[in-house]
């Protein structure tokens, strides 16, 4: 099993946010959706994802350009730790 490491530049996702407000979805709590794309191969920093928000009509009819505002990458040094078997005292 391989984990994912994910990193997000908040301040980008605040201010993308705060430009436009559409991008906010509300129902019992307020949040956004993401997108996380995947790379054709790991980038210069060994990304395997690009992350952006998710687009919707109203985003797309105003034509906003949609910022990065993250990266993953697959951690495959990331090993589960093996149940330790229990010793029989004799």
């Amino acid at each position: 099993m391989n984990k994912i490491q994910i990193s997000l530049d908040w301040d980008a996702l605040l201010n993308y946010v705060k430009d436009n407000p559409s991008a906010i979805y509300a129902g019992k709590k307020r949040y956004v959706s993401l997108t996380m794309f995947a790379n054709d191969g790991p980038d210069q920093f060994g990304n395997d994802f690009a992350i952006k928000p998710r687009t919707n009509k109203a985003l797309i009819d105003a034509k906003i350009k949609l910022p990065y505002v993250g990266n993953a990458k697959i951690d495959q040094g990331y090993k589960p730790v093996a149940p330790v078997a229990e010793v029989s005292p004799f």
